[in-house]
């Protein structure tokens, strides 16, 4: 949060950026273009593919890149690709976490397309697994057959899921019945030991301070935040301050995109308080590990942790991934060794997916981009 002083700097600053209409401008920062996605989702476009497809966009995915592309084939075909410009080659050098959102895209489009009365045939990349990195190959080459397949129960969810960032109710402990009817539904881990806990709050923070202090990493997440109004809604995905203050903050130059580069600034500093003491606030932890690191195991465990998610949803709670510590730039390794150590995972298997949990209040949906811009027109 921001200091007292800091407060009245942008309050002074604010006299004089806004004016007379500051009252005014200050009710109208809500970007709503941002979020019409998540209103155009349950009506019929004419085609079943894109009725699902405006589900599978609205999917949890890596600072909100929304990697995904779709050249539609024949009557009910459709091929999924990685857009290459969307990926995070800091923080995820090897693109397994975009490959992990791509992952909760396709179980998405399987709920969304049976929802409709549809199946889904997926042919996972049936041109090789690309490695190291991504490439222009395709994902999955996807066909929807008309049946009766049957609706997914957590699909209701779909709409109500959002990730949480701020923070949770500390006076609310999850109870262990409930706790376990998460887990099972995936056979995901987790913990709500207060022990545990109490290290995975430590470590979780620590690994997130190593990505906010390595210049290119933190570089890389400061050019892709958007501040206010204006600028999510020119481009609805990266890391959003929604909201006046941060709008205002941005205004004065207290917190822009330079700032947030620079681990000393005034804006980073307040920050890591912010940031720290939210983390604190966790009241469980959940993860996803596999016995490889392949590409099949990165999807699958994009699929698992949107059931996960939904299923934490249906039941009251809210979820945040924290993927900091399973990073694999340099600077990380000793984090994500001492989490795997911690979490008793051991090579070749890996934790793909780590989170924290409890109750919260509701957060709002992030920006997406339409769904329209998602096509790959020849």
């Amino acid at each position: 949060m921001l200091s007292r002083r800091g407060l009245l700097k942008v309050g002074a600053a604010s006299i004089a950026v806004l004016g007379a209409g500051s009252v005014a401008w200050w009710n109208t920062r809500t970007p709503t273009a941002a979020y019409a996605p998540w209103t155009m989702a349950g009506q019929s476009f004419g085609d079943p593919r894109l009725d699902a497809l405006a589900y599978a966009i609205l999917v949890p995915n890596p600072h909100n890149r929304q990697p995904w592309k779709i050249a539609l084939k024949n009557e009910l075909g459709m091929s999924l690709y990685c857009d290459l410009e969307r990926r995070l080659p800091e923080t995820d050098p090897f693109d397994r976490q975009i490959t992990i959102g791509l992952g909760c895209f396709l179980e998405a489009l399987r709920m969304a397309a049976e929802n409709k009365g549809y199946s889904l045939k997926v042919d996972i990349f049936p041109e090789g697994e690309p490695e190291p990195r991504l490439d222009q190959r395709p994902i999955a080459h996807i066909e929807l057959i008309k049946g009766d397949a049957i609706k997914d129960p957590l699909f209701e969810q779909m709409l109500l899921r959002h990730t949480h960032r701020f923070d949770f109710d500390t006076n609310r402990e999850i109870a262990p019945e409930v706790f376990q009817s998460l887990l099972t539904t995936v056979g995901a881990k987790g913990s709500i030991d207060p022990t545990l806990r109490g290290t995975l709050r430590e470590k979780a923070w620590s690994a997130m301070k190593v990505e906010l202090t390595t210049p290119r990493t933190v570089t890389e997440s400061a050019l892709l935040t958007r501040f206010g109004k204006e600028e999510i809604i020119a481009n609805p995905d990266g890391l959003s301050m929604t909201g006046p203050m941060f709008e205002l903050m941005n205004k004065v130059g207290f917190l822009t995109q330079e700032a947030m580069k620079d681990p000393n600034s005034s804006a980073m500093q307040s920050g890591f308080a912010s940031i720290e003491t939210r983390m604190a606030t966790a009241m469980g932890y959940v993860w996803l590990d596999s016995d490889n690191n392949s590409r099949a195991a990165q999807l699958n465990a994009g699929k698992q942790w949107l059931r996960l998610h939904l299923k934490a949803t249906e039941l009251g709670l809210a979820m945040q991934p924290l993927s900091q510590a399973l990073q694999e730039f340099p600077e990380m390794q000793t984090h994500y060794q001492q989490l795997h150590s911690l979490l008793n995972i051991a090579a070749p298997a890996r934790v793909q997916m780590f989170g924290r949990i409890g109750y919260a209040k509701f957060e709002g949906p992030s920006p997406r981009w339409p769904l329209d811009t998602i096509f790959i027109r020849s």
